[in-house]
């Protein structure tokens, strides 16, 4: 069994070096390394040159053409995964690493111990900024205490899991911890290229929706370096609050629509109503009354609460004190 890891990078070579070995350094496994510079400033060319020519052994990076916002994260890793030969793929963002060099050795024995290759394989891992860990869970951590006591423990560690299982977590799995098999990639047509923000969220609902076999193992294999947001070299830091949820709500819209297993399009309903709450939240900020007003008032259509009707009334009266 060959693994495809995808690496997507702009404008970052000294962070994508970190990435990079740290995937160069897993053992025991085929494996082929994709690069994809999403069209980087010609200043960071001649880094990158020195990465190749150091530490690809025969891979190469396949440089897109400059666009002024980049081609998007989504595009740059459907492109990637155009490319691969491997079974499976995985992914790691040009900004983290994986923390762990037996984690795909380990993912492949489960894998193969299986009767086929399962669509899905989800790991964990640590947040930080700076040198801070963050404490509380965040992609799908803590999933295990809520398998712990079911029968379903394959080779010591990693789970056979459903959708309703994955909705347990308190939130879902990052693509640094997700491998797909190559003809599930396919079959749910990659990644949402109309995505800029949370692209790797509407991945992962479509992903498990369509899936008939998935793995869980609570692994801590990779650190996610939690972006700056004065930095402004991420897609989550060059969006403002306001885009970003629009962002969200389309991705929630199409799991109401699309999902087949209605425990997600639940999900997408509840989560919608979190969405226009806050999207609500952020345009009171802007002093934008009457948007806010509106997108409250469909919160609390979508999933009416004492909190969210209260919401609506404060902003009406603001509404109407203003004209």
């Amino acid at each position: 069994m060959k693994f495809s890891i995808i690496l997507a990078t702009r404008n970052r070579p000294d962070e994508f070096r970190v990435a990079l070995n740290s995937v160069l350094a897993q053992q025991g496994v085929e494996l082929e390394v994709i690069v994809v510079n999403d069209g980087s400033d010609p200043v960071h060319i001649p880094a990158y040159n020195e990465i190749e020519a150091d530490r690809l052994g025969g891979s190469k990076i396949h440089h897109l053409p400059k666009a002024l916002n980049g081609h998007g994260q989504s595009y740059v890793l459907n492109f990637g995964a155009g490319l691969a030969s491997g079974d499976v793929l995985g992914f790691l963002d040009d900004d983290d690493e994986w923390t762990d060099d037996q984690h795909l050795l380990r993912a492949s024995q489960t894998i193969q111990s299986q009767p086929s290759i399962p669509d899905l394989y989800f790991t964990c891992q640590r947040a930080f900024t700076g040198d801070i860990q963050k404490n509380e869970e965040i992609w799908l951590d803590g999933l295990e205490r809520h398998l712990a006591d079911e029968n379903r423990l394959l080779d010591g560690h990693a789970f056979s899991v459903t959708v309703g299982d994955l909705l347990k977590a308190t939130g879902f799995a990052h693509v640094n911890n997700t491998l797909i098999r190559k003809d599930h990639f396919v079959a749910i047509k990659g990644f949402d290229e109309t995505l800029r923000y949370e692209c790797d969220r509407d991945f992962y609902l479509r992903a498990v929706d369509a899936a008939d076999t998935m793995l869980y193992a609570p692994d801590f294999v990779s650190r996610h370096n939690i972006p700056d947001p004065a930095a402004g070299t991420s897609m989550s830091t060059l969006l403002g609050d306001i885009d970003k949820r629009l962002y969200q709500l389309r991705v929630l819209d199409k799991a109401i629509c699309f999902s087949r297993h209605a425990a997600l399009r639940d999900h997408g309903r509840t989560h919608k109503a979190f969405a226009l709450q806050k999207l609500a939240a952020d345009l009171e900020d802007a002093g934008r009354i009457r948007e806010a007003y509106f997108y409250a008032r469909e919160a609390s259509l979508l999933r009416p609460s004492l909190s969210a009707c209260a919401a609506v009334v404060r902003l009406g009266l603001k509404r109407m004190a203003g004209r």
